[in-house]
């Protein structure tokens, strides 16, 4: 069944793989869980298709836009330098009292190049990049569980989630679940040596 679902536009280049393209899609679906279904798979049979479709839709998972880079540091944006930073509220909720710069996200040059096709959600976020670092050691993997660590942080208003605190208050309960899910992988498997170790703890 993998097999025969894993052609096709989903795993062209900007495909999101097995992963629902609209994140908040209700329902059983194979994408959310612990683990996504078919990385269970690859983990209780070591089918190579299933280790393929878990490899692969880790790497699609590039396509959403919930990846922030930090031309500073060149390592994904992170609340410790930015504790004000968010994806939603206002421009006002984003002033650093400390700094009085205004730390939002620059707003997109051109509207129309910043469409996409998908849409991501906390509340409704598979766990893409955990298992297949553990598998490969490769630290696209490991960017990829940061970002998307990061991503939930900031998507959430930063009153609310008490800045530099990093709270999930804000999210239903699923959201808090599937986000301190991503965030307790990415502290425990990114590296003593990486700055965002301290980050992530």
């Amino acid at each position: 069944d993998l097999n025969k679902r894993w052609t096709g536009a989903a795993i062209e280049p900007m495909g999101v793989g097995l992963a629902a393209p609209y994140m908040p899609t209700t329902g059983g679906r194979d994408d959310i869980g612990l683990m996504p279904q078919w990385s269970v798979v690859h983990l209780l049979s070591m089918d190579r298709r299933a280790r393929d479709v878990t490899l692969g839709t880790a790497e699609q998972a590039g396509s959403f836009s919930a990846h922030y880079r930090d031309k500073n540091t060149g390592q994904p944006v992170s609340l410790i330098d930015y504790p004000y930073m968010t994806l939603v509220g206002t421009p006002g909720d984003t002033v650093n009292p400390a700094t009085r710069k205004a730390e939002a996200f620059p707003a997109c040059a051109n509207a129309n190049n910043c469409k996409t096709p998908y849409t991501h959600d906390v509340s409704h976020q598979p766990a893409f990049a955990y298992l297949p670092y553990m598998l490969t050691g490769d630290h696209f993997f490991l960017e990829e569980l940061q970002f998307w660590g990061m991503y939930n942080l900031f998507n959430s208003n930063p009153g609310y989630r008490e800045n530099i605190k990093g709270l999930l208050r804000p999210e239903q309960v699923r959201g808090q679940a599937w986000a301190l899910r991503t965030l307790a992988e990415a502290a425990y498997i990114t590296p003593d040596s990486d700055r965002l170790k301290e980050h992530f703890n």
